[in-house]
């Protein structure tokens, strides 16, 4: 036993450095099992209901520009100039960096003096990551509401993106969590939002999802049809990648996205229409009888209420031959993983979901579509869903 705890201490004392990527995930996920054999209920218990303070607290680190100041302090910096150059309350940053520290953001080499680790920029402007913690941090007032949600509502699922815990958390029934963040007053939250939808995308992504044969499924012998629909396309970068890859296939690219939204795609190639619309409305002539409507991480963010409508809209336009293309997360049946688990009540939070095939179908069933085939993703890296492509078509 002396042994093992010794190779082990040596392998976290040099880190991922000359690890392959499949071997750094395998000894990750050995060590998460590792915690939980060895973890005894008390200390199971601490880890569960008190990590909530890990979180808060990167956000006040995020808020105050905590690791900006001390990287631009350039060494050492002791608690009272790091107060005073932040504005904070001594009292107040001194048990801040009490968490900070062992989160290993900081150092305190000495009493009263603090100092950057390598992984402090991770914090720092302009990482992503800053927009990401004001993003997901701002949720976790809804996710406490979550148990008197469930008893004012009889322990019913959400089926309403008008009425979720988040509706409730923050008194604002008839919005949804889109209209909220677009609200005057609340562009940092909408902001933080974008920054952390780009930051999922996957080196796969860098091409028009490379596991769907687009020149065999969506073949098209009229160049004046159009051939692709990028619903909810925020500014183009999907279908410009599809212009890219698939530059022999004939037919018009739109992209079509809130009037707002498309206005800001300014470097979309000007061959590709843009189009302002709500997809909650009825579809515009322009893409009737399209032959694919393309969907990324869209129905995830609505019940099958609203997704339905999403749906229904487009069904209504679609000719004989025309697909709709959704890229989303496919939960397995069983064996869900923890990570999965949460995203899926990360989203439940403002009454969405993840969905397994089986609830893919059954949405599609619903509008009058079946699911003709679907093509899975590999995974890069612990922490990212089962990705795929599910092309429907009208059902026989």
């Amino acid at each position: 036993m002396a042994e093992l705890t010794k190779q082990l201490s040596e392998l976290a004392s040099k880190g991922p450095a000359g690890l392959e990527e499949a071997d750094r995930i395998a000894l990750l996920h050995a060590s998460y099992k590792l915690s939980d054999a060895l973890e005894n209920p008390i200390e199971k218990f601490i880890r569960l209901f008190f990590t909530i303070y890990d979180p808060i607290v990167l956000r006040l680190c995020v808020d105050l520009d905590l690791v900006d100041i001390a990287l631009a302090h350039g060494g050492p910096i002791s608690l009272s100039e790091f107060a005073e150059k932040s504005k904070t309350d001594p009292d107040l940053l001194q048990r801040i960096l009490r968490v900070l520290v062992p989160l290993g953001i900081f150092t305190e080499p000495s009493a009263g003096t603090y100092g950057t680790t390598p992984f402090a920029p991770v914090f720092a402007s302009p990482s992503p990551f800053k927009s990401t913690i004001t993003h997901i941090s701002h949720l976790y007032h809804s996710v406490a509401s979550m148990p008197e949600y469930f008893a004012q509502n009889g322990y019913q699922n959400p089926k309403d993106a008008y009425d979720a815990p988040f509706q409730l958390a923050h008194n604002c029934k008839g919005e949804t969590y889109f209209d909220y963040i677009a609200r005057p007053g609340n562009e940092r939250l909408s902001k933080a939002f974008n920054v952390t939808m780009e930051m999922q995308k996957t080196k796969a992504e860098e091409s028009f999802v490379p596991v769907y044969p687009a020149e065999e499924r969506l073949k098209n012998d009229d160049p004046e049809r159009v051939l692709l629909v990028d619903v909810g396309g925020g500014v183009g970068h999907q279908v410009s990648r599809f212009k890219e890859r698939y530059p022999q296939l004939p037919g018009k690219l739109v992209l079509e996205d809130l009037p707002q939204v498309v206005d800001t795609a300014v470097d979309l190639p000007k061959s590709i229409t843009k189009i302002g619309h709500d997809f909650f409305k009825p579809q515009p002539d322009y893409v009737e009888g399209a032959k694919a409507f393309f969907l990324r991480m869209i129905l995830h963010d609505w019940p099958e209420k609203q997704a339905r409508l999403i749906l229904s809209n487009i069904v209504d336009i679609m000719a004989d031959d025309s697909v709709v293309l959704i890229h989303e997360v496919l939960l397995p049946e069983t064996g869900v993983s923890h990570f999965e688990a949460k995203m899926d009540w990360h989203m439940l939070n403002m009454g969405a979901c993840e969905r397994t095939e089986k609830q893919w179908a059954a949405l599609a069933d619903s509008v009058g579509l079946e699911i003709k085939a679907i093509w899975m993703e590999g995974t890069e890296g612990a922490a990212l869903g089962s990705r795929g492509m599910i092309e429907l078509g009208k059902r026989a």
